[in-house]
């Protein structure tokens, strides 16, 4: 049997692992106020460093909506393996869909699982059937940080995300 590691730091020192099944749930590491249409990233307060070739998958818990009238926006989130340094926290990006909500500190929002991304090579599919992941915080991840929510770690004005999209269309769409 092989073992691989996820490295995790917590940026809250309340984030605790909870795993229930094959997911880990993960809260949020502050309060937070939204209102109707509200549009937030929710600071999950950790950062992981995932083994080359795996990625890890974030989805909502089956009871996020009934409980704080939100929705994640990219429906499910992926992590890459690039995504590992001190300054990549992950985060929730979430819609509120009710008048108003309060999300407590520590409330678990969303769930993840760590498997291997589908580009991997063949020999680490086979190696895959008779791996299991670990976790250990540590103090530093080792990886560069991109410093960003996002698949590029970069943000870009309204103009530079919509130049393609003018130049097909004739016209450039209205982005809020």
């Amino acid at each position: 049997m092989m073992i691989k590691t996820v490295k995790y730091f917590k940026h809250n020192k309340d984030f605790v692992l909870e795993k229930y099944g094959n997911w880990i749930d993960l809260s949020v590491s502050k309060n937070y106020s939204m209102e109707y249409l509200d549009f937030e990233i929710l600071d999950l307060g950790v950062s992981m460093q995932l083994p080359d070739w795996y990625k890890a998958e974030i989805k909502p818990r089956s009871s996020t909506f009934k409980k704080f009238g939100i929705i994640q926006t990219n429906s499910i989130g992926e992590i890459d393996t690039e995504y590992g340094g001190m300054k990549d926290r992950w985060g929730f990006p979430a819609l509120c869909l009710s008048k108003s909500t309060f999300i407590e500190k520590n409330s678990r929002i969303c769930q993840f699982t760590v498997k291997l991304r589908e580009d991997a090579p063949w020999y680490m599919k086979i190696l895959d059937l008779f791996t299991t992941i670990k976790f250990k915080e540590v103090d530093i991840l080792t990886k560069t940080s991109r410093g960003g929510f996002g698949s590029s770690g970069t943000t870009t004005t309204n103009k530079e995300t919509t130049a393609p999209i003018k130049k097909t269309l004739g016209y450039e769409p209205h982005i809020i």
